[in-house]
């Protein structure tokens, strides 16, 4: 049976979608716009992937989960989880990072960078064999390691496929992914409890890396204008 994968990537400015048979990429489309992963996500699948979708049908859906910036990430993440839901196939998260460093393998231990705005970076340190064993973290630039060589390309579509294809041997229950709880959610820590809670694991549930709080926050002393005054009973 043809294993045929689905793949989306939107943790950068990037919209990102590809359709592998066994490990090979068939059809892949991408858009180049910060602000517009919702307009452009549902065009490049009907003009592009769907066309490419005749014969077997897909197995299995992995997504990037980041860390990426809040909206674009959770545009592809709902993307992947609503067809994978339509399709009732499987659907598997992989830390973006871990997906650029599976296609941009190093000859000795590297640093894989991405932007996260506020003039801050996301990185990750991984060796040779393109396993992280560092990070994900957020923070300034001055923070990552010196003396290693950075990758500092983002995370498309076919990277996740590259990643799939670099761990099946290794990882046989891929589509058994390890639960991201919300103790992954460090909200603000520079990413320090999720690196530590990420050790070791690869594939993920579809649930978003932040790594920082939200830009926006609702204090919790305000009152909310539909409820303020009313008692419950």
């Amino acid at each position: 049976m043809v294993e045929r994968i689905l793949a989306v990537e939107t943790s950068s400015a990037w919209t990102s979608l590809a359709v592998a048979d066994d490990g090979v990429v068939i059809a892949e489309a991408e858009h180049h716009d910060a602000r517009g992963h919702v307009e452009a996500i549902g065009a490049l699948f009907a003009d592009t992937i769907a066309p490419a979708l005749t014969g077997p049908p897909v197995t299995g859906v992995v997504c990037g989960v980041g860390p990426g910036p809040y909206s674009g990430l959770r545009v592809g993440i709902a993307y992947a989880r609503a067809v994978a839901l339509a399709w009732q196939v499987p659907v598997v998260g992989v830390c973006s990072l871990d997906a650029v460093a599976a296609a941009n393998r190093q000859p000795g231990d590297y640093v894989v960078a991405a932007d996260a705005r506020r003039r801050e970076v996301y990185w990750a340190v991984f060796d040779p064999t393109g396993a992280r064993i560092d990070g994900p973290y957020v923070g300034n630039a001055t923070e990552i390691p010196t003396g290693l060589p950075v990758v500092g390309v983002p995370a498309h579509a076919r990277d996740l496929i590259t990643f799939l294809a670099t761990r099946s041997a290794s990882d046989p229950a891929r589509w058994d992914p390890t639960p991201i709880g919300v103790e992954l959610d460090d909200h603000g820590d520079g990413g320090a409890r999720t690196a530590r809670a990420l050790t070791g694991r690869t594939l993920l549930t579809a649930q978003p890396l932040y790594l920082r709080s939200a830009d926006v926050t609702v204090s919790p002393r305000a009152s909310h204008p539909v409820t303020a005054g009313v008692t419950w009973t």
